[in-house]
């Protein structure tokens, strides 16, 4: 019967006679329906009939399902009544089927489980079909199309592999094929079977090589388990064989591989525990065990979940952009190669990267790498002229031998960074407020990009070259040289710094640049003495070693000349030449004067007065 909503019937009646208004509901018909509530599977659906598919095994398995049967329209409708019957497979039992009264519409009968149960592999069905009826309360009763559900189970069965040529192809369900040292073979056509989650289990020590076979396909999961390394003291007491695995993975070949961890205490060397896996061109996933294991990415589309141990990724510049995740324990990126590369967010968990020299006799290209954002990350350079810019600035650069370049930014500036032995250079990029690491070693070289305010480390011995913006020097207790670059250059010295020397043109040699050189609480015009050395201007700072050389400032270059000196609040500018002319006159007549032992200006009246006359607020 079809829904409408309710309606009225109204008779035209004759005259003396009055309308009768009717109001009627139609139902819908029942309609029958199965579903699974739980129990899993492949389910699907043609018309009346239904079919739910699942897979067991190896060598048998058992499974229950939980099913309903529901009045599936909406709306009024008829009631929903029926009973079963079965095909009664004897690997199957059944519950619940007694027979359904009275569900309306969008009820459901929720009481049908069917368990399954069997030893054996092969294919297994059981077929419920529902006999309904519908009815309502106006006595109507309509047999419906019966609903017919087919189970069919398949048990998967249990292959070995032998070291001869071995042919399998995979039942259904879901099937194990095991394999032990020597058993994968050039000529072995491996088929795990369509539609079944099939595992090919790698049992016991020795090497597996994945791409010798002719055919390996359908196969879902790879387990594998990580062995003992060989120990062998010198004194012979002890002799532990390995019981390691390496595995060679196959291109194509996305089955996931598990590791299980290798249980057995080894006294002699509790970190002896591992695996060594060689990825392929597939996107297959590796789920490590507990063990120190190492992995040689093959594609940048694997994945790698590390587990407690402390394991080790080999990658390249094309298989960096694999998904790595370190997990736990003290995890290591080697990369080698060299060439461009980004360190992405889909490397999580490591602690330590190093950037790998080649194979004696072998030339590569030298590393450009970028660090993610990793915490405590430990990058150590090759012995090739690396390019290497910091993620954090709780990173450490090891920079090793090569003539390095580190980049850092205003964020990532205070990374600890240890240049090595070549010639080093610190590029800082972007401008801003820059802190150098105070513990900085082995830098011979600082280049900024953009206009910097760079606090500088205590190290000696650094070339520093300004950008075209206006930068800021705060510098340290190193005797450093400063490359001003064309803009208004601010060097800022406290009560202790180093015998530096301020060189303030641009490297190329163009443009105007100017400076001031900024004195800090602690010096005042009455600690600092001017003098002209050759070309240069140098000032020294009483009672100590500490001097500054502004180079070729008498060279009649007016671009070399910082203009401007501030100390104690007072500035000197343009009496500059005045005033070393008054302190020359001075040290000529008194011989025995050193500025580095002179820990107090002179009183001399006529000294006294030109530095009066000279600086001023």
């Amino acid at each position: 019967m079809i829904l409408t909503t309710p309606f009225c019937l109204t008779a035209r009646p004759p005259i003396g006679q009055q309308n009768v208004a009717v109001n009627a509901t139609v139902n819908n018909y029942a309609k029958a329906a199965f579903e699974e509530i739980s129990g899993g599977g492949a389910w699907t659906q043609n018309g009346n009939n239904y079919a739910l598919t699942y897979n067991v095994g190896p060598g048998g398995g058992s499974a229950t399902f939980d099913l309903g049967i529901v009045n599936a329209v909406t709306g009024p409708s008829d009631l929903l009544s029926g009973s079963f019957a079965t095909s009664a497979s004897g690997v199957f039992s059944l519950s619940g089927l007694g027979s359904l009264s009275g569900l309306a519409a969008g009820q459901a009968d929720t009481q049908p489980v069917v368990n399954f149960t069997s030893g054996a592999a092969g294919t297994y069905r059981e077929t419920l079909t529902l006999n309904a009826t519908g009815s309502n309360a106006s006595g109507y009763v309509g047999v419906l199309a019966p609903e017919t559900l087919t189970i069919t189970v398949n048990v998967g069965q249990n292959y070995a592999l032998t070291t001869r040529a071995d042919t399998i192809t995979g039942g259904a369900g879901n099937n194990l094929i095991t394999a032990t040292a020597g058993t994968l073979n050039a000529k072995d056509v491996i088929d795990g079977g369509v539609g079944g989650f099939n595992v090919l289990a790698l049992n016991g020590a020795g090497s597996y090589n994945l791409a010798l076979p002719q055919t390996l396909v359908d196969i879902s999961k790879i387990t594998a388990k990580e062995g003992q390394a060989a120990y062998k003291p010198a004194n012979g007491s002890v002799d532990i064989a390995s019981t390691r695995q390496t595995i060679y993975l196959r291109d194509g070949l996305n089955a996931a591989l598990d590791v299980a961890s290798d249980t057995a205490v080894n006294t002699q060397d509790p970190n002896a525990a591992g695996i060594t896996i060689y990825g392929a061109n597939n996107s297959a996933t590796i789920n490590l065990g507990s063990g120190n294991d190492t992995v040689y990415l093959g594609s940048s589309a694997e994945t790698v979940n590390g587990g407690v141990g402390s394991n080790s990724y080999h990658v390249t510049a094309t298989t960096i952009g694999a998904t790595i995740n370190g997990i736990s324990g003290e995890d290591s990126l080697y990369i080698s190669g060299g060439g461009s590369m980004v360190m992405g967010r889909n490397i999580t968990g490591i602690e330590n990267v190093y950037l790998q020299n080649p194979a004696a006799g072998v030339v590569q290209p030298d590393y450009t790498f970028v660090a993610n954002a990793t915490k405590g990350l430990i990058i150590n350079g090759s012995a090739y002229n690396d390019t290497i810019t910091a993620g954090d600035v709780s990173q450490t650069i090891n920079g090793a031998a090569g003539n390095d370049r580190i980049i850092v930014n205003a964020i990532t500036a205070g990374a600890l960074v240890h240049g090595g032995s070549g010639t080093n250079t610190l590029e800082i990029t972007g401008g801003g407020v820059a802190v150098m690491n105070s513990s900085d070693t082995s830098l011979q070289y600082i280049q900024l990009d953009a206009a910097t305010d760079l606090t500088l480390s205590n190290q000696n011995s650094m070339t520093i070259e300004g950008s075209g913006g206006n930068d800021a020097f705060n510098i340290g207790t190193g005797s450093d040289t400063f490359v001003g670059g064309n803009g208004n250059e601010d060097y800022v010295f406290g009560s202790r710094f180093g015998q530096d020397v301020i060189n303030n043109v641009a490297s190329s040699g163009s443009g105007m640049a100017h400076g001031q050189i900024d004195f800090l609480s602690g010096i005042t015009d009455q600690n600092l003495w001017f003098r002209q050395t050759g070309n240069d201007l140098e000032i020294d700072h009483l009672g100590t070693t500490q001097k500054i050389t502004v180079s070729n400032w008498f060279g009649g270059n007016n671009s070399a000349q910082v203009q401007r000196f501030n100390a104690g609040g007072l500035a000197l500018d343009s009496q500059v030449s005045q005033l070393v002319a008054a302190m020359a006159s001075y040290a000529a007549s008194n011989a025995s004067f050193n500025p580095a032992t002179a820990h107090t200006m002179p009183t001399n009246t006529a000294l006294q007065a030109t530095i009066a006359a000279s600086w001023h607020h």
